[in-house]
């Protein structure tokens, strides 16, 4: 039993405090585990540790529980083995915690608050507590390198859709107001940083700030440009872990200042949205506003503040800080010095992104100026630096709330096939040719599926999915798209339907002379839904209710048809402290005079039911 427990949890399964309702999130389904797992595990701590409650139970029964236990712990590992690794990680970071029994006795035990928790506080609201292995230099993959920082507000290399990445897409782009506007790799000069005002310019979102992990106050993520000299990597992840050196320091010995041993053993993990020509082999330049505009720069005109504002080109306002405070400067002056920087460019209050990155330096970057680093590339990138590249997900998604597990926004699925392979650029088929790609999809479903095409003369296509016909591309005008060098966006009429794995596309060219650059299949999100055993039942997104914490109480901001009838509030003991009826109508949920910091809102409707963690302010 304790191998079972220990394998599920990674901690002793007596220092496990805390029950509530399982769920874990894989993919865009939330699966059911038994709760009763957590019950028995809570009677037989209360067995061996109260001796009232010791009295009460007779061993016989105790035995049972021990047998009843074991296997459904068994059955729970079965379970999570079963899973994508990709789709979970068990934590093992842990930190001091208190209870007080009745007995007046304070225990003090160790609490693991990314295992015991797992599901009370990381699958059930379908979030990630993620914890790395620490970097070791000479370990296979890790190596050295440094930081720098930037904030151009340019259209970055990987927002053009030749550069996509699989079932991500390509980096986003927001206009000057930080909306999002669509890509089109065939309107010319739209970047912002290329100043041709007949075309929409096209800027870097600020929800693409640097930001901290919820739970874990020593790891971090941010976007970055990494090295021409290593080609595209848009949309992979690297794991940096700063070592608390300076890669710049006056002396040529690399000891950090103040800044950066304050900085030593904490971990950024970036995702790459930008190549940098003038970016060192082992460089990450991280994307911070106010963290120097570079060699090009539109964010002083998208502030309408002056360019000098802003600090010094190459290295922003911390470079301002260290001209006047150098190496004597202490850990708190650099903090203060940046804080003043950036509340005076950034205070006004349509610009609080902003000052949250620029006060993301100061605060969780402690002011470090260019720090040494080890790196290592990951395979896989955290689901809140996916939602924040890729397309279809708006400019200004919030920072993961402190304290509340993550859950991503319904998120599309998009697949870009490039017509040439090597270059991305438009290739010519004549007529008769046959252009056949395996696309691979992790989710089935209808597609929409739209063509860039380039001729100057009818042209008709047809396309043909997995041996079955879907649609002829016909444009009858003697122009064509009006461009043998410009691709236009076809989009089929009819969705195209694909099966979970690979899918064989092909299109058979049927008039002379056609250009394409690529065609791109994109599947909206469907509602997340609740899997319990075999049954399914639809649901509305989490994502659609909002948390805002008060003082000794919280407010749940519910969605328009929200379908919900009833809520209950649950502690971390698995008790219910308070239940209630949610009219049709009602858009908020006030709770008062809560004695919990934190509490599990379970609300639910007709063939509806979402769990959230609600904090409150002491």
């Amino acid at each position: 039993m304790r191998v079972a427990y220990r394998a599920l949890f990674n901690c002793d399964y007596r220092d496990a405090w805390h029950i509530s309702c399982p769920y874990i999130r894989v993919g865009n389904d939330l699966w059911s585990l038994p709760l009763y797992l957590f019950v028995y595990e809570y009677i037989l701590l209360l067995y061996h540790k109260n001796k009232f409650f010791k009295k009460a139970f007779n061993v016989t029964r105790t035995r049972r529980i021990y047998s009843h236990l074991e296997q459904l712990a068994a059955a729970a590992v079965k379970t999570l083995a079963a899973l994508p690794q990709t789709n979970y990680i068990l934590g093992n970071n842990c930190s001091p915690y208190t209870i007080n029994k009745e007995s007046d006795v304070e225990m003090k035990k160790t609490f693991c608050a990314c295992a015991a928790a797992l599901f009370t506080v990381v699958f059930v609201v379908g979030g990630f507590a993620q914890t790395y292995a620490p970097l070791q230099e000479g370990a296979q993959g890790v190596r050295r390198g440094w930081a720098s920082r930037y904030w151009d507000a340019c259209k970055t290399s990987c927002s053009w859709i030749k550069k996509s990445t699989p079932l991500i897409g390509a980096c986003k782009g927001c206009d000057i107001n930080n909306n999002e506007i669509a890509l089109n790799d065939e309107v010319p000069d739209n970047n912002s940083c290329t100043h041709n005002d007949a075309n929409p310019k096209f800027y870097t979102c600020w929800d693409q700030i640097p930001f901290r992990d919820p739970f874990n106050e020593n790891i971090a993520y941010a976007f970055a440009a990494t090295p021409g000299s290593a080609g595209d990597q848009c949309g992979k992840c690297f794991q940096i872990q700063f070592d608390g050196g300076f890669q710049h320091h006056w002396q040529g010995n690399r000891n950090g200042y103040a800044t950066h041993k304050a900085l030593e053993g904490k971990t950024l993990i970036v995702i790459a949205r930008n190549i940098g020509h003038d970016v060192e082999s082992d460089q990450f330049d991280i994307l911070i506003p106010g963290g120097g505009l570079g060699a090009f720069d539109a964010f002083s005109g998208q502030l309408g503040v002056d360019a000098g504002r802003l600090g010094v080109r190459n290295g922003g306002m911390l470079s301002e800080c260290e001209n006047v405070l150098q190496s004597t400067g202490t850990l708190q002056q650099y903090q203060t010095c940046l804080r003043g920087r950036c509340n005076d460019v950034f205070g006004d209050p349509k610009h609080a992104q902003l000052l949250e990155g620029c006060l993301f330096y100061a605060d969780w970057f402690m002011a470090a100026g260019n720090p040494t680093l080890l790196w290592k590339q990951l395979d896989r990138c955290p689901d809140m630096l996916i939602d924040r590249y890729m397309e279809g997900t708006g400019g200004s998604l919030p920072t993961p709330a402190i304290g509340s597990a993550y859950t991503s926004p319904p998120r599309r699925t998009i697949l870009t096939v490039n017509a040439n392979d090597q270059t991305g650029d438009l290739q010519a088929f004549s007529q008769g040719a046959v252009f056949t790609r395996t696309v691979n999809t992790p989710v089935a479903g209808e597609y929409e599926m739209t063509l860039w095409l380039a001729a100057g003369m009818p042209l008709n296509i047809s396309v043909t999915v997995n041996g079955q016909p879907v649609q002829n591309v016909t444009i009858t005008d003697p122009n064509g798209t009006g461009s043998w060098s410009i691709p236009t966006p076809i989009t089929l009429d009819q969705k195209v339907n694909l099966n979970s794995g690979d899918n064989t596309v092909t299109l058979n060219f049927l008039s002379a002379s056609v250009g394409m650059r690529y065609y791109r299949l994109i599947n909206e999100p469907e509602p997340v839904s609740i899997n319990h055993g075999a049954a399914r039942t639809s649901r509305p997104s989490m994502s659609t209710v909002t948390l805002k914490s008060g003082v000794n109480g919280f407010t749940a901001m519910l969605p328009l048809n929200h379908g919900y009838t009833s809520y209950r509030l649950i502690d971390l003991r698995g008790r219910e402290i308070r239940r209630g009826k949610v009219g049709e109508g009602m858009a908020d949920l006030r709770f008062n005079n809560i004695r919990n910091g934190v509490v599990f809102l379970r609300l639910e409707g007709n063939n509806t039911s979402t769990v959230l963690r609600a904090t409150t302010i002491r």
